[in-house]
Formats: C-alpha cells, structure tokens, sequence
C-alpha cells in the first residue's frame, strides 16, 4: 500500500502490536515536521468514500516503510465500518481488543490509498 504527501509516493504498512501510528522522519520532512510528534490528517479512500481521521503520529528514524499504522489508526476503522454496517454493533463492547482487530482486517485493506497532510494546508 501506498500513501501520498504532497505529490510524494511513501509505503505503508500495519502493525496491530503498536499502540500509536507511526511516521518515518523522511517522510515528515515532506510535511515540515521536524519533532517528535505531529498531529497529521490520515485520510483512506476506501472506495466508497474517503476516512479522514486526525492523528498523532510519532516521528521516528527507523521505520521499514514510510508509514506504520497501529491500534489507534484500526480503531477509526472499525468506527468506520460500524457506520458503513460492514460490522455489527454487537462487536462495539468487545472486551478483546486485538481479537476484534484481528477480525475487521479483510480483504479491503489491500487496496487502500493512503493520503498525509497537515489539518490546515498552509505549512509548506
């Protein structure tokens, strides 16, 4: 999967162990940012209409892709699918978080198109 910011290719990857999304420190460059953390617009476009969520991203060196998302970036997907009723409300409370995580990651997920950019796009 990719991702654009401001015209540039990046990969990204999932990674439902980590808590936080992650963004590589190159590929923050291409945003301005230069700390440790960056409150960054994700935004999906997952066929039948585009998932903008806010997010803040780590800013680290060592990535093995441009983009890492995490528990944070599944949980606006699964609210997402609630709302499509890709998944059932019964599935909201589920006390097992990483077996419901588990669960939603289908086949959709291959062919997303990942967008970054900042809220407000006036910083480069």
């Amino acid at each position: 999967m990719n991702a654009n910011i401001f015209g540039q290719q990046i990969s990204v990857t999932f990674d439902k162990s980590s808590d936080v999304s992650r963004i590589s420190w190159t590929s923050a460059a291409f945003l301005h940012c230069y700390g440790a953390r960056e409150s960054l617009a994700v935004t999906a476009d997952m066929g039948q209409g585009p998932l903008t969520c806010v997010m803040d991203l780590e800013i680290v060196d060592d990535l093995p892709t441009g983009l890492v998302l995490g528990r944070d970036w599944f949980a606006y997907y699964r609210e997402y699918l609630i709302f499509e009723g890709r998944l059932p409300l019964k599935r909201r409370n589920f006390e097992d978080g990483a077996r419901e995580l588990e669960s939603i990651s289908g086949p959709c997920l291959a062919d997303v198109t990942f967008r970054v950019e900042h809220l407000f796009n006036n910083r480069h």
